[in-house]
């Protein structure tokens, strides 16, 4: 039976607009809440599939994070997993098109389909800025690509998402700064 509670707001919703792919345009199902439980309404006001959440963002490039309980996934605009719904934490970086995704203390990287991006595992990610990802591997911290390769070795002691193409990393108890090929400035 369709939900109706909301008929002010079609109009708002109607032309709101993020596609499965950058050359696809696909009307997206809007977040609603209703005092208990978020939702994704269509433009009609009716529920665009079966959903009940915890937490739940705005679609953005056919995505988005969602939660259960205590447990975070990332689903399509059919409500269908992409990422199981069973991290720890789960965020989605449309621009680049990859999820990054931690459970137990490791954190690892997804592509929009769900697929693992290559073999690397790491202990923490931070967003993904400039292109790069601070990460840590064991008790050392550096950057990869969204891709997964290494870009920066992993020698700090810690190291902070990049901002207007620089970053601060910890080495020997010093703050330093680097640019975004690891060069010291």
């Amino acid at each position: 039976e369709p939900i109706n509670i909301l008929p002010d707001l079609a109009p708002r919703l109607r032309g709101r607009y993020v596609g499965e792919s950058y050359a696809e345009e696909i009307e997206a199902p809007v977040c609603n809440w209703d005092g208990n439980k978020w939702s994704y309404m269509a433009s009609n006001c009716n529920l665009a599939f079966d959903s009940s959440y915890d937490y739940a963002e705005d679609f953005v490039a056919g995505r988005t994070v969602v939660c259960l309980g205590e447990k975070f996934g990332v689903i399509d605009m059919r409500g269908r997993a992409v990422i199981p719904i069973t991290f720890e934490e789960a965020r989605w970086y449309p621009r680049e098109e990859v999820i990054i995704a931690s459970y137990e203390g490791h954190s690892a990287l997804y592509d929009r389909s769900g697929a693992r991006i290559g073999r690397g595992e790491w202990e923490w990610l931070g967003d993904v800025e400039q292109g790069l990802i601070a990460a840590q591997r064991g008790d050392r911290f550096g950057y990869i690509t969204p891709q997964g390769h290494t870009a920066i070795d992993f020698h700090f002691d810690n190291a902070y998402d990049f901002r207007d193409g620089v970053a601060i990393v910890e080495l020997g108890g010093r703050e330093l700064t680097i640019d975004r090929s690891g060069n010291f400035v």
